[in-house]
């Protein structure tokens, strides 16, 4: 997969589920622009679209890269999920709803494969009202089933060097 589509597929992703905003997206192609010698006309116009809704750039994005395969952009994104939770630059409640998110959109929620990890959502506002489950126990689940995904941040940071020249934060 080109690394620039992957970069942009995950970062789609990342915005849909809340886990990047319009100003990381912005940032980010900002920086595309400054590197390459020709980038995408799709690039230029999300640099201008500080004023856009998220669907608008969301849009621009999917122009660029067109074709996705969903179920490795998906682990990608899980992987960039597991590491900002990992560093404490996410908390575990936003790392949990910014996983449904991303599994909702992009349809995986019904695939085995993440079906624990899925309904972690609602075990947590469960476990939180003290109304069902253990608060740690869903929040060992849910680290024990992202942490699985963790690999493919490698792919990220390697396509994002390969990109831009340096390491991906």
């Amino acid at each position: 997969m080109n690394s620039l589509k992957l970069l942009a597929q995950g970062y789609k992703e990342g915005l849909a589920a809340g886990l990047f905003n319009k100003n990381d997206i912005i940032t980010w192609v900002d920086e595309v622009i400054e590197i390459l010698d020709e980038p995408p006309y799709e690039f230029i116009e999300i640099s201008l679209m500080s004023a856009a809704f998220v669907n608008d750039i969301e849009r621009k994005l999917m122009e660029f890269y067109k074709e996705i395969d969903i179920k490795y952009v998906t682990k990608v994104v899980l992987a960039i999920i597991y590491s900002k939770l990992s560093k404490e630059e996410i908390t575990i409640e936003k790392a949990i709803r910014t996983t449904t998110k991303l599994l909702i959109n992009t349809s995986m929620y019904w695939e085995k494969e993440y079906y624990e990890m899925y309904h972690c959502d609602d075990a947590y506002d469960l476990a939180i009202q003290g109304v069902h489950y253990s608060l740690s126990d869903v929040i060992k689940v849910f680290k024990n089933d992202i942490g699985k995904y963790s690999s493919y941040l490698n792919d990220f940071k390697i396509a994002f060097k390969e990109v831009l020249g340096f390491e991906w934060a």
